[in-house]
């Protein structure tokens, strides 16, 4: 299955008490579009019911730059296709000689889309 489509924007600080980050589909608004979020809450969610551990609590700021990143994924992704595209002809090992940096650039393309 394909990922929602771009661009991805982050809504920054839209629940302070909880630091939390909205990531949404762009053009639409936040609550409509929102496909994750992000909160510096350790186990539980905004509606107040308990998760799992969530792993350690981050501050703030680092829960801002996570959900700037997130948000940036599908133009991070579309830029790697475009990198790419043109050593489509190469096999992985001729790359690994000379171009390993297209190399793992595919290599993130097939872990962005589950292959």
């Amino acid at each position: 299955m394909p990922h929602t489509p771009g661009p991805w924007a982050a809504q920054i600080g839209f629940e302070t008490h909880y630091g939390a980050c909205r990531i949404y589909a762009g053009g639409r608004h936040p609550s409509d579009g929102m496909i994750a979020w992000a909160t510096t809450q350790n186990g539980s969610t905004l509606d107040g019911n308990k998760t799992s551990n969530l792993g350690r609590q981050r501050d703030t700021g680092e829960i801002q730059a996570n959900a700037r990143l997130i948000a940036a994924a599908p133009m991070m992704l579309a830029a790697l296709e475009a990198i790419v595209e043109p050593w489509s002809s190469f096999s992985d090992h001729e790359l690994s000689l000379y171009y390993r940096p297209i190399l793992a650039a595919r290599a993130v393309i097939k872990a962005a889309k589950g292959k």
